[in-house]
């Protein structure tokens, strides 16, 4: 039952994770509940064993590499290389979490 619940936790931390690229506005605070839903079910894998959790840390690998570009003037390319990596991200998030719900 936890298992399922943390499933749905995953899925909803890949919504966030659109929502930041089609939002643009609200990408960091999209992010950040994205990186709290993360540790949330890292933090609960200890008792629960979760598969697929590394992109949970991939994603919080993210985050701190968006405040890094944020922090930077001009670069197109690091912004192209994040935005792809959080469709990655998601997308396999997505798959595992309806993997494990259906």
């Amino acid at each position: 039952m936890m298992i399922l619940r943390i499933k749905k936790l995953q899925l909803l931390c890949a919504i966030c994770m659109i929502l930041q690229l089609v939002c643009y506005k609200w990408i960091i605070p999209f992010h950040f509940i994205a990186v709290l839903l993360s540790v949330i079910i890292i933090l609960n894998q200890r008792f629960f064993r979760v598969i697929q959790l590394q992109y949970h840390f991939y994603l919080i690998g993210l985050y701190l590499f968006r405040l890094w570009v944020m922090s930077i003037e001009a670069v197109y390319l690091l912004q192209l290389v994040y935005v792809v990596l959080c469709l990655y991200i998601a997308v396999m998030l997505i798959l595992f979490s309806f993997h494990c719900i259906l």
